[in-house]
């Protein structure tokens, strides 16, 4: 598979908040090391990301490698900056192996043509085989499916749109 970064997002349920991480679980974590052992070794901000390091850690150490802050070196399958999320019903040994897989399945749902998500809300559509439902991959995808073009308005403004 292509080495890149994949971007993902996760947000915090109504009760929790998102920067506030209070127990830190020792099992989670392989290894703690502080960012001045990590430049001195010689570790780049590159290979933190290829070991799974959330993108603001491996900003952070780019930025000021000179630091005592730490590195938590996350064992599988924890991930996050401080090894706090894992996937609880995977059997995936790693972050990149679940993210590549889930890229996978979703590009194989892509051209297997099953609608899982609908837009019902917009007229003069043309549905295809689905008589009442315009599918989230017609959306924006540079193909006018209704007669207005109503599926193919606002569409910078969705793709500017991230997760926060």
């Amino acid at each position: 598979m292509n080495q890149q970064l994949t971007p993902y997002c996760r947000r915090p349920d109504n009760d929790e908040k998102q920067d506030e991480i209070s127990d830190i679980l020792d099992e989670n974590i392989a290894n703690k090391i502080t960012f001045n052992e990590l430049r001195k070794k010689g570790v780049t901000s590159e290979q933190l990301l290829n070991w799974a390091a959330p993108i603001d850690v491996a900003e952070r150490y780019e930025i000021n490698n000179q630091s005592l802050d730490l590195f938590y070196n996350c064992s599988s399958p924890w991930f996050g900056s401080k090894c706090q999320y894992r996937f609880v019903h995977s059997s995936f040994l790693s972050l990149t192996e679940m993210i590549e897989s889930f890229v996978e399945s979703r590009w194989r749902k892509k051209f297997e043509g099953s609608v899982t998500t609908c837009y019902r809300f917009l007229s003069d559509c043309d549905r295809g085989p689905w008589a009442l439902c315009l599918d989230w991959r017609q959306i924006c995808d540079g193909k006018v499916d209704c007669m207005s073009g109503e599926d193919e308005q606002w569409c910078e403004t969705l793709e500017m749109t991230t997760c926060a």
